[in-house]
């Protein structure tokens, strides 16, 4: 939890009472209705580490949020601990639809989104999203509505981002990009953009956009739970919205959304109201009840990232902190006429009702919390909230009127503690009182009462899993758990150095576009791709049987050093490291010297390529690595993302403890 998160928390708690108490331990003696169980999960923000290296990704921007400081091997297995948990989860024997409260993705790019879908596309459980800052927005903050010359903080910047060497649209360095048969730089880019790589027609042969905004990400959202089945391609007409499925024929969900579409011809200085493509919104009503209940039990999945002004530059997100996404989320009075609506007409069923959403209730703006407030005053039963966004996870009561409302906040699935949450809801017989029970799905016992608990629960399911067992002997287990451990140490160390704080902090107020910062930009990109790949070639050679397994096959990774390339694979790889650290230490020697390097920028370029080439062919591997084939070297790789979050916990700058509530298992929610 980063310092400025603390502060804002503090305020809400002396300025607004927002902060939440601890509910009472009571329980429910009998019900008259359950739920059927669901899995709650959050913040798995898929990160793509080998996009084109721009100064607002660099090590600065780290050392003031901790949980972005993360080591590469989220970067490469985290979707993977994702796919274990939403797969191996039944209750009844069959699998628990999997509700994700938000945070998906990481930077919001494309790249990030189709290596989630290949997960979802397979998972034979119902899958359900609510929109997180993370989701449509440049880095959880930045919601760009104009594509100016200064591109750090606009479309340009963002898009530039989520490119790879490999893209169409080859970058020569940060100020020229090359696209199609054009040689672009700085000035010129924002026009190649506004007339070219945003044009709507996607069967258009001109390049095409790489960044993910919130309204396209709606789209391929709803896209894809239409491949899945999981909802009609019938719509039907509401006034205000482009969005609406109702069509509930042996499905359980109903959409409700309007897309605010992004159109960068807005200038840097003009009026871009009406392109804040974050002011689209998605509200989603799922059925969850139990088929043996009479009484049914609705989930609304709220859109809390529903952001009407641009927030985009560096001095801006200065002077108006607390209003970036990432500390405030928001709904549109829009959006909350249609849950109002809903409510309604859930209590005039007599449906149980239950609200959900990306961000926690402190975090929440004070306009949308006394809306929520209200609508929760319609309903004839307790209030219950459930969220993610905080990384922590906890279990709060809140004041709200004449009433409490129960807040029940899931974990991370990318940074410790890990959690994810088999969640259910009983109705009382007083038909007033809801009782949320919730136990964790990571724990040993499936109630764990510590940390360590967490830790001996997911290293039973990864590193200490049978089916890991038969390709390792434990000596070979314990070395690569002790040496993955030093690859998420030496990454945090690299990241939080304070000379980078420093020189990183001077270098944006004052020269965000010299070569010094290009260095560092390239520095920071250079250490989480070596990083990677280090990880990658540990799980690679942690036993012989898995040595053998990759020599048996043709696995296609390229290094992008002539001289390594026709290596066999492992030495490939420790090829391309190897590599790698010379062109560090040279453009290190020449940049921090003021020593400028002859055609530095396409040695730079160059460089880069290569070192991350290697690593989205890998991804690839990672990707193609499935549970039917190769169920303990999936595992070895879910244990190695759990290995590096549980060492980076330990090591933050500002680690907060556990809070005392994670590991509750249920609470009660009443009308007075």
């Amino acid at each position: 939890m980063s310092l400025a998160y603390r502060i804002l928390k503090l305020s809400c708690l002396v300025l607004s009472g927002c902060a939440g108490i601890a509910p009472s331990d009571e329980t429910l003696d009998s019900a008259l209705a359950t739920s059927a169980k669901i899995l709650i999960v959050g913040d798995t923000q898929e990160h793509a580490i080998e996009g084109l290296p721009i100064g607002a990704l660099n090590g600065f921007i780290d050392n003031f949020a901790d949980v972005t400081i993360r080591p590469s091997q989220h970067a490469l297995y985290g979707r993977k601990l994702f796919e274990l948990v939403a797969k191996e989860n039944y209750s009844g024997g069959k699998l628990l639809p999997v509700i994700h409260l938000g945070d998906l993705l990481d930077h919001s790019c494309e790249i990030e989104f189709q290596r989630q879908k290949k997960i979802l596309l397979k998972l034979q459980s119902p899958f359900y999203l609510a929109p997180g800052n993370h989701d449509g927005i440049y880095q959880g903050v930045f919601n760009p509505a104009d594509s100016n010359s200064n591109y750090l903080f606009s479309q340009v910047g963002w898009d530039y981002a989520c490119r790879t060497p490999s893209d169409v649209e080859r970058a020569i360095d940060d100020n020229t990009l090359i696209a199609g048969d054009r040689t672009l730089k700085v000035g010129e880019i924002s026009k190649y953009y506004d007339v070219e790589v945003f044009r709507e027609d996607s069967k258009t042969t001109t390049p095409r956009s790489h960044l993910l905004s919130k309204d396209r990400l709606i789209e391929l959202y709803k896209e894809l739970l239409q491949e899945r089945n999981a909802i009609s391609d019938k719509s039907c007409i509401k006034p205000g919205l482009d969005i609406c499925v109702e069509d509930v024929n042996s499905r359980n969900v109903r959409l409700y959304g309007k897309i605010v579409r992004r159109k960068p011809k807005c200038e840097e200085h003009s009026n871009c109201e009406g392109y804040i493509y974050s002011n689209s919104f998605l509200v989603q009503v799922i059925d969850i009840s139990d088929y043996k209940s009479d009484i049914p039990f609705k989930l609304i999945l709220l859109d809390t990232t529903q952001i009407d002004f641009q927030y985009r530059p560096f001095w801006y997100a200065l002077f108006h902190f607390g209003r970036n996404p990432g500390s405030q989320g928001a709904m549109g009075q829009n959006q909350l006429e249609i849950v109002r609506e809903l409510v309604k007409e859930a209590r005039d069923k007599g449906e149980v009702v239950i609200l959900a959403g990306h961000h926690d209730w402190a975090h929440l703006s004070q306009f949308t919390r006394q809306a929520l407030a209200a609508i929760y005053d319609e309903m004839s039963h307790g209030a219950v909230y459930l969220s993610a966004h905080t990384h922590n996870g906890f279990l709060n009561s809140h004041p709200l009127g004449t009433r409490k409302l129960l807040e029940f906040n899931v974990s991370s699935l990318a940074d410790w503690p890990i959690d994810a949450r088999m969640t259910s809801f009983r109705l009382g017989v007083d038909k007033k009182t809801i009782e949320v029970v919730s136990r964790s799905v990571i724990g040993a016992t499936g109630v764990p009462l510590t940390s360590d608990d967490i830790s001996q629960g997911i290293y039973s399911a990864t590193c200490g899993h049978p089916q890991v067992a038969e390709l390792m002997s434990s000596g070979e287990t314990e070395d690569f758990v002790s040496q993955q451990r030093k690859v998420a140490s030496s990454h945090h160390r690299e990241r939080a150095r304070f000379d980078t704080i420093i020189a990183s902090l001077i270098l944006r107020l004052f020269n965000h576009n010299s070569d010094t910062e290009r260095w560092f930009s390239y520095k920071d990109n250079f250490n989480d791709n070596r990083k990677a790949i280090e990880s990658f070639i540990l799980l690679l050679t942690s036993s012989d049987k898995i040595t053998a397994w990759v020599e048996s096959q043709s696995i296609p990774i390229r290094t992008g050093y002539k001289r390594c390339e026709k290596l066999p694979l492992i030495e490939r790889l420790n090829c391309s490291v190897a590599e790698s650290y010379k062109d560090a230490k040279t453009l290190k020697r020449e940049y921090i010297m003021d020593k400028p390097l002859s055609g530095g920028h396409s040695f730079i370029r160059e460089s880069y390529e290569a070192i991350s080439q290697t690593v989205l062919d890998i991804q690839k591997v990672i990707d193609e690595t499935s549970m039917s084939a190769t169920p303990g070297i999936v595992r070895l790789m879910a244990c190695a993302h759990y290995l590096a979050a549980e060492q980076d916990w330990k090591i933050r700058t500002f680690t907060s403890k556990i809070n005392t509530h994670f590991f509750r298992t249920s609470a009660l929610a009443r009308v007075p």
